[in-house]
């Protein structure tokens, strides 16, 4: 009985590791096109309109799943990669935003770290009012 369990246990920890970045979801990575992605730098990522101007943008993008009415709280997260593009990005299971509408808010400023463009990743949470 105790070698059944210590086997399975060992097969369970073997295929964990195992997971290579393909089967990872794009908000769970932790580097694009070879590059460590940063959660602090000196330099964060501003977008061209500022925080405010995001939030405004993207809650006229992002659509509700399933009819919803009222304030919604949706989480995003997202890398800035090193030329200022929205990349990886992930939100809350209720709600959905087309590829496109993540082109259209890909003008950020990178963030800097050394003196240089570094991926960062982003994460925010909002309220959106539907309906």
């Amino acid at each position: 009985m105790k070698f059944s369990l210590l086997v399975l246990l060992a097969i369970t920890l073997t295929t964990l590791n195992a997971q290579t970045k393909s089967e990872l979801k794009p908000c769970e990575m932790d580097s694009i096109d070879g590059m460590l992605i940063h959660s602090v730098v000196e330099s964060p990522p501003e977008y061209k309109e500022g925080l405010e101007g995001f939030l405004r943008d993207i809650s006229e993008k992002v659509k509700p799943k399933h009819r919803l009415v009222g304030c919604i709280r949706v989480v995003f997260s997202f890398v800035i990669d090193i030329e200022g593009n929205v990349r990886n990005m992930c939100y809350s299971d209720n709600v959905e935003i087309t590829k496109e509408a993540i082109e259209e808010i890909s003008n950020w400023a990178a963030g800097r770290s050394g003196g240089v463009n570094v991926p960062v990743r982003m994460y925010i949470s909002m309220y959106v009012k539907f309906g």
